[in-house]
C-alpha cells in the first residue's frame, strides 16, 4: 500500500547526488515528494503512483520539496490522471515549474489535473 514507506535512495550522478523520498499524507490519500524525479529515481515514483488505490476519486501530491521532475515522470502522472477520469482528479500541491510546463506541452487535453500553488 501507498505511504507505508519513506525510501531515500541516492545514486551517483556525474554531477550530484540524486535522491527522492516519498512519504504519505496523513490527512488526505496522496503522497509528499522531495528530491528529483530522473532515470535515476522514476522506478520508485512509478511504483508509487501506480500503487494508488483504482477505486478513490481524488489523489494529491505535495510537490514542494521536488527540484525536477523529467518528462518521464511527468508521464506517470498523466497516466494516473487517465487512470481516474472521469469522475476523479488529481490534485499537484506546488509542483516543480517544469512539470507544470511539461504537462502543458505534451499532455495539453488531459483532464483531471488540477495545480494548487501556495
Amino acid at each position: 500500500m501507498i505511504g507505508q514507506y519513506v525510501e531515500e535512495r541516492p545514486e551517483r550522478t556525474r554531477l550530484s547526488m540524486t535522491y527522492l523520498q516519498i512519504a504519505p499524507l496523513n490527512d488526505r490519500v496522496g503522497v509528499r515528494a522531495a528530491g528529483e524525479v530522473n532515470l535515476a529515481t522514476r522506478h520508485l515514483w512509478e511504483s508509487t503512483l501506480t500503487s494508488l488505490p483504482a477505486q478513490i476519486t481524488v489523489v494529491h501530491l505535495e510537490l514542494s520539496g521536488l527540484r525536477s521532475v523529467d518528462a518521464g515522470g511527468a508521464a506517470a502522472v498523466a497516466a494516473v490522471a487517465e487512470r481516474l477520469a472521469p469522475n476523479g482528479r488529481i490534485i499537484l500541491h506546488d509542483p516543480p515549474h517544469a512539470l507544470r510546463r511539461i504537462l502543458d506541452v505534451l499532455w495539453p487535453d488531459i483532464t483531471g489535473i488540477e495545480v494548487c500553488t501556495s
